[in-house]
């Protein structure tokens, strides 16, 4: 476990964009089998995709950026997610029949 955990709780920090971002992140302290969720984050943009994964990798959870949905839909089938996040407006397939899509054929996500 990192040294960072103190009292159950992670803080980090970093800048995006020259603002400063803090993440806290609580640990249960209960060791477990159970792999960390995935989250499969889709969004057009490299750098929000990126981003978002990265606060929520820091923030206890397994995430995975994506600029293509077709891509993540790919990916879903080796290892599903727990959770989607995807943007609205992008080319191609929107965000919206990407999350009809993953709730059809993983109705659990």
């Amino acid at each position: 476990m990192p040294e960072a955990w103190h009292l159950g709780v992670q803080v980090d920090s970093w800048a995006f964009h020259g603002q400063p971002v803090v993440v806290k992140a609580a640990y249960n302290g209960v060791m477990s089998d159970q792999p960390l969720p995935l989250v499969s984050v889709v969004d057009d943009q490299q750098i929000i995709a990126d981003t978002l994964a990265l606060i929520l990798s820091k923030s206890g959870f397994r995430a995975v950026g994506y600029t293509n949905p077709v891509e993540a839909m790919h990916a879903a089938e080796s290892d599903t997610p727990s959770l989607l996040i995807a943007d609205v407006s992008m080319p191609g397939m929107n965000g919206i029949e990407l999350a009809i899509h993953f709730k059809l054929i993983y109705p659990l996500c």
